[in-house]
Order: structure tokens, then sequence, then C-alpha cells
């Protein structure tokens, strides 16, 4: 058991005498024996006691209420109160002296004992419930954000230093106002904030605050967005927590930079590419730096990417890369080193710091996140907030493909990892390289009305080369080109059902077959491929520098439905089958079921891929003489000019001129 210091206050020395032998019997500490108030304050001064066995009524000025009240106050000492009295009065005198309770004279060594357990059981809790509120005081106060606790009515009831820095007056003068008064917007901000606020309390549910503006206390204006969420208490919310911040780009007491270099020569541009799964986003990270440093003149170019086939591919001249530690995605959200024998928490480490010391060393003039709003597991917060504290003039822009996965999915991680707010608070611009007629991620994904005005369609970005004009009427047989893209996943399922397809004699008539399985393909499945594949007659390429020349020159293309694939059959092939890979997310399905409905490509689903079915498949495919991937061209359905947009998007934020919606659509 824990040992508890006990202080006894008693007048009557039988009675003193009696508590003490009880006390000592159950194994604690008398620290005192004391006759009157007055001694018994002086005592738990000296001493501290964990608990106070305290008579009412003592001689002198002061009773043992009076008693309680301050040593309660002053040390936190629980206090077990003594009497022969239980009227209404002194029971309500023992209540404001926040007593632990009380035991009735004569009272039995059984009835102390008893008493006594429960109050310092009690105490023990209240003790641990103070230090978990001091602790988390610390912690809150501590924070950059400014935080600030509300009561049902929403008024005031606790900010942290950073809140009460941010707004205009102080923590004295706030406590009890209402949350719109204290943030005291323009009278057409206050509307929308009302709008929120409202349906906050009306759905109990979180929701962002739109941005605002508003002068701090040394009069500077400040623009402060944030996010408003209720606590519940069972089923409905009574209070609220509110997270405020400046937007504004530098922070009235941010530290100076470590290193702050001259900047000399053409603007500076990284573009960030966490490149967990497969090729497609270095791919369009090159594709768009291509376009870049053609369109921007003295343009420089860092590409900071994860991706372990970043060396097989020719960068133009202002572009350079820096290679993070190369990841596997080996389930939704969950990643692991593909080769490095650490854990996973260093790799983070290692990819996150490297990232900052770059955008720190390189202080660009724009940066471009692709997909992953906050990097792999988060990796790229850090530099987004050194970036918003360290360089003011510094544009951010993330550049979203139009399908990202199933609507509920994306909101629903995206609400539990910030998302929404790193939207708001971090990046100026939002891209998405797609067309709003074909997929709108707006409304697929929620996106609140101060990200939508911030967000710019751009079209599908895919590489541009010259293809030779191909005449495939007098070729007596048919070309297949086989892709999965970067040969990350579906290898075995796509190539090797074409194989096993052909071995059964399943697709009509005599073809020539191609398969491009990807540079990342595992050398055990590629071994196995090139084995099946000699058996039929069809050629393997392990790496090929594009692979839309042969889509070009094939009668049909077999593929998955990542975006860059997608985007380069429908530029260039003329038919087309696509299996979406549907491993840890539903893009692929998605995409490759509306181009389906679009007419543009026939689709299989990948869990009904045998060897008949898709044998058949192919051979309808190739009966077809219609070129519905020629015909959508034809009538311009999809806009390919994302590169070339997206460039002339940049070149504006790198002036520094004030982007029209309609210069996005060019």
């Amino acid at each position: 058991m824990i040992v508890r210091k006990i202080l006894i206050v008693e007048d009557e020395s039988v009675v003193r005498l009696h508590l003490r032998q009880i006390v000592e019997k159950m194994g604690h500490s008398i620290v005192g024996l004391a006759a009157s108030a007055e001694e018994a304050i002086k005592l738990a001064a000296a001493e501290t006691p964990d608990l106070v066995l305290m008579d009412i009524n003592l001689k002198g000025e002061q009773d043992g209420v009076d008693a309680a009240k301050v040593i309660s106050t002053r040390h936190g000492s629980a206090i077990l109160f003594a009497t022969a009295f239980a009227d209404s009065e002194t029971i309500r005198r023992t209540e404001q002296a926040s007593a632990m309770g009380y035991v009735l004279k004569p009272f039995t060594e059984g009835a102390v004992q008893a008493a006594l357990a429960t109050a310092l059981s009690e105490h023990q809790r209240m003790v641990e419930i103070r230090e978990k509120e001091q602790a988390l005081a610390g912690i809150i106060g501590s924070l950059g954000e400014a935080v600030l606790h509300l009561d049902s009515e929403l008024q005031v009831r606790f900010l942290n230093p950073a809140a009460e820095s941010l707004v205009w007056t102080t923590e004295g003068d706030l406590l009890g106002r209402k949350l719109i008064e204290v943030l005291h917007p323009s009278q057409e901000e206050a509307q929308d904030l009302l709008d929120v606020l409202n349906t906050v309390v009306l759905n109990d549910e979180r929701a962002l605050l739109p941005a605002f503006s508003h002068q701090n206390r040394q009069g500077r204006e400040a623009l402060v967005s944030g996010t408003i969420e209720p606590i519940k208490s069972k089923t409905k919310a009574n209070s609220y927590v509110v997270l405020l911040r400046n937007l504004s780009r530098r922070s009235d007491n941010a530290p100076a930079p470590v290193v702050a270099p001259k900047e000399t020569g053409g603007p500076r541009l990284l573009i960030y590419s966490h490149d967990t799964f497969g090729l497609g986003h270095l791919r369009r990270s090159l594709n768009l730096a291509y376009s870049l440093v053609k369109t921007v003149p003295d343009l420089s170019i860092i590409l900071v990417t994860g991706s372990a086939m970043a060396h097989r591919f020719q960068l133009p001249a202002g572009v350079d890369y820096v290679k993070l530690p190369a990841v596997r995605k080996v389930a939704s959200e969950r990643y692991s080193s593909r080769s490095l024998g650490v854990s996973d928490e260093d790799v983070w480490s290692i990819r996150s710091n490297l990232l900052l010391r770059v955008v720190r060393d390189f202080r660009p003039n724009l940066l471009v996140a692709d997909h992953s709003p906050a990097g792999m597991k988060g990796e790229l917060r850090p530099t987004l907030n050194w970036v918003r504290d360290h360089l003011p003039k510094c544009k951010t822009v993330i550049g979203l493909r139009d399908i990202i996965d199933d609507p509920a999915a994306v909101k629903s991680t995206w609400r539990a990892q910030g998302i929404y707010e790193l939207l708001q608070e971090s990046y100026d611009h939002i891209v998405v390289y797609g067309d709003q007629e074909y997929f709108d991620p707006v409304e697929a994904y929620g996106f609140p009305t101060s990200i939508a005005h911030r967000t710019h369609f751009v079209g599908h970005v895919v590489e541009e080369i010259e293809c030779p004009e191909v005449n495939n009427s007098q070729n007596t047989v048919p070309k297949i080109l086989v892709t999965t893209g970067g040969g990350d996943g579906a290898v075995d399922i796509l190539a090797g059902g074409v194989l096993a397809a052909l071995a059964g004699g399943h697709v009509n008539g005599e073809v020539e077959v191609t398969l491009l399985p990807g540079p990342l393909a595992p050398e055990e499945t590629l071994a196995a491929l090139k084995i099946e594949a000699a058996k039929v007659g069809a050629k393997v390429m392990d790496f090929v520098d594009s692979s839309s020349p042969y889509m070009a020159a094939a009668d049909l293309v077999i593929c998955t439905a990542g975006y860059n694939t997608a985007t380069q059959v429908l530029r260039y092939a003329r038919r087309a089958l696509m299996i979406p890979r549907v491993m840890h997310r539903q893009e692929q399905l998605i995409r490759a079921t509306l181009l389906s409905e679009l007419g543009c490509v026939r689709f299989l689903h990948p869990d009904h891929l045998d060897p008949q079915t898709l044998g058949e498949t192919i051979s309808a495919c190739l009966a077809n003489g219609d070129e519905a991937l020629s015909q959508a061209r034809a009538t311009g359905l999809f806009n390919f000019q994302g590169a070339e947009n997206f460039a002339r998007f940049c070149t504006d934020l790198l002036q520094g001129s004030k982007l029209s919606t309609e210069a996005a659509h060019d």
C-alpha cells in the first residue's frame, strides 16, 4: 500500500488519541496533531499532508471548516470532517470546503477506516486529473496554433498564449465572450462564420472555418482560418474546441533563417514527388518539367523524388533531381523501405529531413507537390511549415490527378488526416490534371468553397512525342501491346493472363504480341514471364523510354488504368482493353469504368480474368473495325494540353501576376 501523510485536528485529547490509533493501524503516517484551526494551518504549511482529519467545532475564532478552506486551497490536501452534527447547514459548509466526506461522532473504528480509505482514493483520483490537466494545459500552451475552448453557447472559456497573441485583446477580457465577438471579422465575413458555427451546433460535426481578415493587437492585418470541432458528452456536444491559424506568410515572431544566401540567376522551382508506387508520379513530374523549362526562361528545377527508377530517365537542361530513399506501398497508408534494412520510422525521418534540407538550401520561388498534399505519411508537412515561416514569397501548388480514389474513402481519409485544413492553410493553389467535365474532384471529394475557389483544371498531362504514321490496314498479323505501367503490380495477372489466353488457343487467329512489364516488375516474375512468352512467340521488353510509340503502332493496347498509362492510351492508341489494377484503392476501376461508359475503351474486371474470357474479349476487340480512341481524339473529347497549361500557370505565378481562372484553361 501507499503510505499517506495524515494530519489530525481535534480539540478533545481522547478523541484525538483514538483517531491516531486508527490511522496508525491502517499503516499511514501521522505528520501532526492539532487542537485549533490556527495550529492546523501552521502544521499543514510545514508538512503538506495528503489528508486532514478535521473536527468542525474547534475552540478559537476559526472553526474546522475555516481551516479546511485554507489548507485545501493552499496545499491541495483532502479534507475528511469528523463532527457530531449532521444538520443541513453543517453539511452545506463542508461542501463549500470541498470535503471528501465526513464521519459522525461517536464513530466506530470501521466507519473511520472506510471513510478514510474512500477519501484517500478519491483524492488520488483528483490529483491525477489535475496533473493531466496541467500537462494538457502545458502542451496546448506550447502549440503554435491558437486554441480556444468554447462552452455550449460558443462563449470563450479558455485560450492558449498563441490564441491570445493572435486575437485583439487579453484572456481576461475574452472569457465569457462570444467567439464571433472575439474574432471580430468584417460584416460580410461574419455572416459566413455564423453560418458555419450554426451548422456545427445543429449537426454536431467538425467544420472548416472560412478564411477571414482581422487586425491583431499590433494593428496588423492577418488572414486567419481554422476549424471548430464539438466535444461530445455521450451524444450531444456540450463544448467546442477551435483551432485558428495565421495564414499570413510570415509570423510576427518567426525566427530568422539559418542560411539566407543571395538569390542569383533565374527563378527556381521545386517539384516534390513521393513515388511510392509505380512510375506514374515520376513520369508526370518529368512531363511537367520538360514543359516548364521550355516555357520559363532561365528556370532551374529540382525534382525531389522517391522513385527507384529516376536514374533511367533523361533530364532536360535546367533540371536535376534529388533522390529520397525508395519505399514500397504495402497496404493503404502503409509503406516500407524497398532496399534499406531500417525501420519505417527511420525511412520517414531520412526522407523528411532530406526534403526540408533541399528546400532550405535551394530556396525555391515555387514549390509544386504532386498528388499527396502532406507527402508520404506526412513527410512534407515540416517543409510546408518552414516555407510558410521563412519563404514568404514562395508560392505553393498541389497538383492532383483527376481521380484519386473512391469519394467516400478520400473524404474519410482527408478528414482523419487534416488534409482539407492543409489544403486551405498551406497551399496557394490546387491544380487538377484533368477536365472538370470528365471527372470533377471538387464535387466528388467535397472541396469546401474556400478550396474550390482556388482550384484550376489544366487538362490531362501526357508526353508529346513524334509518333510515325502507322498504316496497319496492310498488316496480315494484328499487333497487340500489353503494358502494366511501372510494373509494381498486376504483371502476373495481366501479362500472365494474356499469355495464358494465347497458350490456351482462346485468341482467334495469329497475333504479334509485345509485353512491357515495366522496370519495377519483380525479377522472379519477369523471369517466369519470359519463359511463358517464348512458348507462344511473344516478345518481352524490360525497359523502354516511352511506351507511346508502341501504343501508336499497335492494333490493340491491353493495359492497366493508371493515370499515366490511361492518358497515353487516350492520346496515342487506337483501340484499348483496360484491366484495372484493384489493390490498395479504387482509382483505376473508376477510371476504366468511366472510359468504358464513354465508349472509348473495352473494360474487364480483374476478378473475371480467366483465359477464355480474356481471349474472347481480345478477339472481339480485334474484329471490331472501329477505332474508338482515334474517333474520340478527332472530336476533341479530351484536353491533352495539361503540361503546357500548367507551365503557363506557373509562369504567371513566378511573375507575381494575378491569374484568372480562364488562363488555366487556355
